[in-house]
C-alpha cells in the first residue's frame, strides 16, 4: 500500500509481516504485567506497537486501525478501507490458525453485572466476539473486522492471564469489581486505617465466581478454595471469633482478624496487623500449641492454601499432602485434588509456583504480642 493512502485510510496500519506479528505475540506471552506502572506502558517491536495496561493483565498488539464511518454518508471510505483492510485481517488470522491450531470463539457476557477483563475490552473496542487461544497459560485473542458497519475495522492481538479471560469479576453498569460478601464482611472489622490484601480479595471474588461458596447455619456466608460439600481445607468465613485465644474486646484486639477455620477442631488462619500496620498470617491451634506463622505476604499465603493441605495442623507440614493416607482412603490426596483448580488459578494469576509442601515456624513476635494481651484481659471465655 502506498504510504499517503495508509495514512489516508488508517489511524494505524502496521508495516509488519504475519511471521513479525507472530513473533510479537510470542514475545508477549513471557513479558511482565504493568500492572505496577502510573500509566500503560508502550514499547514498539519493529512498525509494531504494544500497550500493556497498567492495572490488569493485558498486552495489546494493534496492527490495523480505522477510522469510524459515521461520515461516510457515500461509503467510498468505507469501501476503500475494506479493500486494504480484509485481506490484512484475513492474512493474520491465517498466521494465526497456523502457528496455535484452530480457535475457540468467544462471545461477550449476556451478563453485564458478570465480565471478565475481556467482556470490557471487547466492549470498550465495540466487538462482540474474539477468536481466542490458549498458550503458554495465557491467552491470545485475535479481534478483527467492525462490531458493525459504521464502526471502525481493526486487527488487534491480546494476550492476557487466564484471570482476564475466565474471572467474571467485573460489572459493567458501573465498571467496578465484584467486592464476595465474605470480603465485604471481613472489611468490617479491620481496624481503623487497615485495608484487606487485594490479592486475598481476587482469590475469593474466584472462588465465588466458581460457585464455591455456602451459607453456615447462621446464614453467614463462607467461601473455599475448592467445589463440594466436604470440608477439605480451609473454609473462608467472616463468621469467626478469636475467643478463646483473646477477649475480642482486649485493646488492641481488633489487630487479629480471623479469616478462616483451617481444621476441624477449630483451628484458625488469622490476620494479624503488627506495630507498623502490616499485615501478617498467623495460624493458631484450639489444642494449645504455639502460633504458628503461615505466611509473611498474601500471595506466599495463597501459594500454602493452594497446595492443598487437609488441615493446617503441625503434623502436616513440611510434608506434601497426600503423605497421610488413612487404611482406606487417602483424604490428603482427595485434598490436593480438590485444590487443583485454585492452584491452577493462583499460578496463572500470580505469575508464581506453587510448591508440593510448606514449612512453618513458631511466630515468636505474635506470641509476644498475644500472650501480655491474653494474661491481662482473658480469653474472653466468662
Amino acid at each position: 500500500m502506498v504510504e499517503d493512502v495508509e495514512e489516508y485510510l488508517f489511524e494505524v496500519f502496521a508495516d509488519a509481516s504475519p511471521e513479525q506479528a507472530i513473533e510479537a505475540v510470542e514475545l508477549m506471552l513471557v513479558e511482565p504485567w504493568h500492572t505496577d506502572a502510573d500509566t500503560p506502558f508502550e514499547h514498539r517491536i519493529g512498525d509494531i506497537s504494544i500497550t500493556s495496561s497498567d492495572d490488569v493483565d493485558l498486552h495489546e498488539i494493534e496492527l490495523l486501525r480505522s477510522p469510524d464511518f459515521f461520515d461516510d454518508s457515500t461509503g467510498e471510505l468505507h469501501a476503500a478501507v475494506l479493500e486494504q483492510a480484509e485481506p490484512v485481517a484475513n492474512t493474520m488470522e491465517r498466521a494465526a490458525r497456523e502457528a496455535w491450531g484452530e480457535p475457540a470463539v468467544v462471545q461477550i457476557s449476556d451478563d453485564p453485572h458478570a465480565c471478565t477483563v475481556l467482556d470490557v475490552v471487547l466492549t470498550t473496542l465495540d466487538h462482540t466476539t474474539a477468536l481466542a487461544w490458549q498458550r503458554e497459560g495465557r491467552y491470545i485473542a485475535l479481534l478483527r473486522g467492525q462490531g458493525d458497519k459504521e464502526l471502525r475495522f481493526m486487527v488487534t492481538f491480546l494476550v492476557l492471564s487466564r484471570a482476564a479471560v475466565e474471572d467474571a469479576v467485573f460489572d459493567l453498569t458501573g465498571e467496578a469489581p465484584q467486592v464476595s460478601a465474605v470480603e465485604g464482611r471481613l472489611a468490617a472489622t479491620l481496624p481503623s486505617g487497615a485495608v484487606l490484601p487485594e490479592q486475598l480479595g481476587r482469590a475469593w471474588s474466584f472462588m465465588e465466581s466458581q460457585g464455591w461458596s455456602g451459607q453456615g447455619a447462621n446464614g453467614e456466608p463462607f467461601l473455599t478454595p475448592y467445589p463440594g460439600e466436604f470440608q477439605l481445607g480451609p473454609v473462608f468465613s467472616a463468621d469467626l471469633s478469636i475467643r478463646g485465644w483473646l477477649d475480642p474486646d482486649a485493646p488492641g484486639a481488633e489487630r487479629l482478624v480471623p479469616i478462616a477455620e483451617t481444621d476441624g477442631s477449630g483451628g484458625q488462619a488469622l490476620l494479624w496487623f503488627d506495630d507498623s500496620g502490616a499485615p501478617r498470617f498467623v495460624g493458631l491451634s484450639s489444642e494449645g500449641d504455639e502460633a504458628v506463622r503461615l505466611a509473611d505476604d498474601p500471595v506466599d499465603f495463597l501459594r500454602l492454601v493452594a497446595i492443598g493441605y487437609p488441615e493446617f495442623v503441625d503434623y502436616a507440614f513440611g510434608a506434601e499432602p497426600d503423605a497421610f493416607d488413612d487404611e482406606d482412603e487417602s483424604d490428603g490426596q482427595d485434598s490436593k485434588e480438590a485444590h487443583a483448580r485454585f492452584r491452577a488459578w493462583v499460578e496463572s494469576e500470580f505469575e508464581v509456583t506453587v510448591p508440593r509442601m510448606w514449612e512453618v515456624h513458631p511466630d515468636r513476635e505474635f506470641q509476644a504480642w498475644l500472650r501480655p494481651l491474653a494474661d491481662e484481659h482473658g480469653l474472653g471465655l466468662e
